[in-house]
């Protein structure tokens, strides 16, 4: 639900017509438009606003949570049968973190924390068993102070709270202590600028908390002093940039506090008697608005000149409510004002004025074609020309708001004087009036907008796609496109490098990228993505106490070879020497978790190249002692990585394995991603070791850890290498049909061009609605469906499916971008049977296919999984042991392009070798690096 409204929200055209005038609060005459439960909004008891990074409004009311997307509110109760649902419906407070997650303060429901990807709350309470538990179950306000640590004012004191460790800190009344907060209800909390915590309370005055000392100093009424405070019952609190104290009192209006001084002035402004419930600062300005029970009060603070703005009931643009509780300015400067009575309002300068462009389908010939927008572009007649992912090309005319779509011939799909291709992901003006148009297969189009049609239109060369020659272009895949001052084109394309275009000759002059290095790019960024996700997501494991080791028999000298035979490859091409070492009584073999013990290991070898200039690098690893341990022998075995580069200063030693952290120049940290080490030891803590390290500036360092390992009885034996396919061509047997459902055209072109090589029939639906039309009509044999699509979403549609007697066992295979576990479970209970991760890889998505619909798989070729030593050709000649060896040390670390060029030089030397470079070819056509090791490991 929550992934349909986000996706809403940013997909929504909002055209801000004129600019927000910064000088608006000047405006004795401010214009407000109303949202209240009429318009959906859960109460109109407004209290508390917030807007999150999303761009969502949230709102707290007397009854319930409510978010808004600009046009509609969600709200989020409390259900008595859901534990995760809000504790209480009175909201008080509300606050978002860092990572999203929304702070809840609520009367009786206590502390709430809501996880917007899930939608559940984590409620923290007050434990009558529990000291350092919540103090009171009414949190009425939360303060977040430059420590991110959450300050909360509750009827019977304040908590400090701090939300890594989850632990409440108490500060309340106690009699006999001046040190304590001098009344248990605090009202509003704020600190000033040397980090000092004040609190106003409901009846005994200002509070000043030291929070290094934990001491507490009261500023109360003196009557016999007219300096101090004129009246103890407060109600709102904002320390100004001066670090003065402006304070709202209950029955003396507005105090002026300076802690410098420690000197009151009272009511400065000459309001009279009026409860201030909220001060909040005026955006980019030094003036104050005032939340009064008699209005809204805009406050110059130099001068003391005011001016109120309240209800008129004969000026429907004034004001719903002169009872203010809160003011709010949204990330574009917009103005929201809660009220006691009567919703929320949202200001308008009279010069103002939004005008929303979204899919209407009651008035499908003057709304924008698609709300899925990828550019636009603003005519010398007003006009603006709206670029659509799948739906073409729309011009709105602003000053009547009518809008013209710009698709392909309804009466001739074909007709090249409209858009066949619907998707226009860049528009870009010339001098002479027309618009060039670029799209995922439509190529570059010249668009005539005073006629409404495509006058030129330059693609790929029909009868030679390959062929780069100046009449044609390189692609018809075209993102991006920038016109320089001479007048030409210089057009990106998405599979075929660059391309300049020059309009007068109508000649493209290409520059194709070398389609290795494209793809070994492409490779290594992906790679370094997947492993930030993969390190992220293994660090959250680990702090969130769901890491589990899988330990089993591991053959030790044989683990540690292989390691070693990874690193030391990389350090040759570094001109690095790499030593192993192995020292004292090693047994053969012990219990541990493999993938996780070299995961350690590759880390702290790859840190350690990675740092080195020169000299070398030696994994040292030493037995230090055997021992009896609950009738199980165990060995002492200490790791131990040391290199001679740059070293760590003291200083880069305290951080060192702090998350995100990196030590050494900008460059040499661009290759990580500062997880590995704060990884690394967690995982050496979770086997029972610490890992440490010794480093000198300019000498280099030494990262080690002692495990303690179990000894166990290893078979000697290799393990036999499993069957792998690399060359499948197609399948058996009639034809099957594939339906693929996906928002996103380029997401459906991935998959037509996996499976229809292959010979699938792939037919295609844009969501979820059209993909239960398309399965009635088609009868699919297999469905892959997306699961977040607008209309209806990819859960609600294969729930559909299921409830239809001809589709309930039909194979449907969920592919999403999202892969958090709730997203899969929820896919496995609308009816899916697998679930695969975007991007869909081969690999993954061919043996699921397999099994799902009973394939027997065609091959290209007659080799079946890892070649043999004897093929049909002949018998395999290895090269020299040096040679095979190097191959293998190449293939272990991916680098298939050099294995290919190892390959080419064997070619030459003769054709003894001809049988053995063909199979190692195979696999790296087919990109197997694992494969083609374990066939170069046959020989070494």
């Amino acid at each position: 639900m929550f992934g349909n409204l986000q996706r809403s929200i940013f997909l929504t055209v909002v055209i801000w017509l004129v600019v927000v005038s910064p000088t608006m609060a000047q405006d004795p005459d401010l214009r407000f438009t109303h949202l209240t439960s009429a318009n959906g909004l859960s109460s109109d008891r407004s209290g508390v606003m917030l807007q999150d990074h999303h761009g969502f409004m949230w709102f707290g009311t007397s009854s319930g949570l409510n978010r808004y997307d600009g046009y509609s509110f969600m709200v989020y109760r409390h259900l008595s049968q859901n534990p995760n649902s809000l504790s209480s419906n009175n909201v008080q407070a509300i606050y978002e973190d860092g990572e999203g997650n929304l702070w809840i303060g609520t009367d009786n429901g206590g502390l709430n924390k809501f996880n917007p990807t899930t939608e559940k709350f984590t409620i923290y309470r007050h434990d009558e068993t529990n000291p350092n538990s919540l103090l009171q179950d009414r949190v009425l306000t939360i303060y977040v102070d430059k420590e991110g640590i959450f300050w909360l004012g509750t009827l019977k004191g304040m908590n400090r709270f701090d939300p890594k460790t989850e632990t409440f800190t108490a500060y309340k009344t106690t009699p006999d202590n001046p040190h304590s907060l001098i009344d248990k209800e605090v009202r509003m909390i704020t600190s000033d600028t040397q980090g000092n915590i004040w609190a106003v309370t409901r009846k005994d005055g200002l509070n000043k908390l030291d929070p290094r000392t934990g001491k507490v100093t009261w500023y109360k009424n003196d009557p016999n002093d007219p300096n101090s405070l004129s009246d103890n019952n407060l109600w709102s609190v904002y320390a100004a940039k001066d670090n003065k104290m402006w304070i709202g009192t209950i029955d003396h209006s507005l105090e002026l506090f300076d802690p410098s001084t420690n000197i009151f002035t009272h009511d400065p402004a000459k309001f009279g008697k009026l409860l201030i419930s909220r001060i909040s600062p005026v955006k980019d300005s030094d003036k104050l608005w005032l939340c009064t029970g008699d209005g809204l009060i805009l406050l110059d603070p130099q001068s003391y000149q005011f001016t109120r703005y309240k209800n008129d009931p004969a000026d429907p643009n004034s004001l719903s409510d002169s009872n203010i509780n809160n003011v709010y300015y949204d990330n574009v400067g917009t103005l929201w004002v809660g009220t006691a009575n009567k919703g929320v309002d949202r200001y308008n300068a009279e010069s103002v004025k939004f005008t929303h462009f979204r899919v209407n389908p009651a008035t499908p010939n003057n709304s924008l074609s698609s709300n899925i927008i990828s550019g636009f572009y603003e005519d010398v007649e007003d006009n603006l020309w709206v670029a659509t992912d799948g739906y073409g090309l729309n011009k709105i005319i602003r000053a009547t708001g009518v809008i013209t779509s710009y698709r392909s011939n309804p009466d001739n799909a074909d007709d090249p004087t409209f858009l066949v291709d619907k998707v226009v992901l860049f528009i870009q003006p010339d001098k002479e009036g027309y618009l060039w148009l670029g799209g995922y297969t439509g190529g570059l189009r010249k668009f005539d907008p005073r006629t409404g049609k495509v006058v030129e239109n330059y693609k790929k060369d029909p009868d030679n796609p390959d062929k780069k020659s100046p009449e044609f272009s390189a692609s018809n895949y075209l993102p991006a496109m920038y016109i320089d001052p001479d007048g030409l084109f210089w057009i990106a394309t998405g599979d075929n490098g660059m391309q300049r275009f020059d309009p007068k000759t109508k000649t493209f002059t290409h520059y194709p990228m070398n389609k290795e290095e494209g793809l070994e790019i492409i490779y290594q960024s992906g790679n370094h993505l997947l492993t930030l996700i993969n390190d992220i997501l293994d660090l959250s494991k680990i702090e969130a106490r769901k890491m589990e080791l899988y330990e089993a028999p591991l053959h030790l000298l044989q683990f540690l070879e292989g390691v070693a035979g990874i690193v030391r490859m990389r350090a040759q091409q570094k001109d690095l020497r790499f030593v192993f070492e192995s020292h004292g009584d090693l047994p053969k073999g012990v219990i541990a978790d493999e993938k996780r013990l070299r995961q350690i290991l590759i880390n702290l070898l790859g840190n350690a190249i990675k740092f080195t200039k020169e000299g070398k690098i030696t994994l040292r690893v030493t037995g230090l002692s055997i021992s009896i341990q609950q009738d199980k022998p165990k060995c002492q075995i200490r790791f131990e990585v040391i290199d001679t580069g740059v070293g760590m200063t003291p200083e880069q030693l305290t951080k060192i394995f702090d998350p995100f952290e990196q030590v050494g120049d900008m460059q040499k940290r661009a290759e990580g991603t500062g997880l590995g080490l704060a990884i690394s030891r967690q995982l050496v803590q979770l086997m029972r070791g610490e890992l440490w390290v010794k480093s000198e500036y300019g000498q280099g360092s030494t990262f080690g850890f002692d495990l303690p390992l179990e000894i166990v009885e290893v078979d000697e034996a290799s393990s036999s290498m499993q069957t792998l396919r690399t060359d499948i061509s197609g399948y058996q047997g009639e034809k099957r049909t594939i339906l693929v459902a996906d928002d996103r055209l380029a997401n459906r072109l991935v998959l037509i061009n996996l499976l229809e090589p292959l010979g699938f029939i792939v037919e295609t639906a844009e969501d979820g609605h059209k993909l239960v039309e398309r399965a009635k009509e088609i009868k699919p044999d297999l469905i892959l469906t997306d699961l977040i699509m607008p209309v209806m979403t990819g859960f609600e549609a294969v729930d559909a499916l299921r409830q239809i007697d001809e589709f309930k066992d039909l194979p449907v295979i969920a592919i999403s971008a999202s892969v958090f576990e709730m997203n899969q479970e929820k896919s496995r209970l609308a009816g899916c049977d697998a679930f695969l991760p975007k991007p869909i890889e081969l690999t993954k998505l061919l043996p699921w296919l397999e099994k799902l619909l009973q394939l027997q798989w065609v091959y290209s070729s007659e080799t079946v999984g890892v070649p043999t030593t004897q093929t049909s050709s002949g018998e395999v000649v290895p090269p020299p042991g040096e040679v095979v060896e190097k191959l293998y040390e190449l293939a272990k670390l991916g680098l298939l392009r050099d294995v290919n060029r190892e390959l080419m030089d064997l070619e030459e030397q003769g054709g003894q070798y001809s049988v053995f470079v063909q199979q190692a070819r195979d696999f790296v056509k087919a990109y197997e690096d694992e494969a083609l090791a374990n066939f170069l490991k046959k020989f070494i």
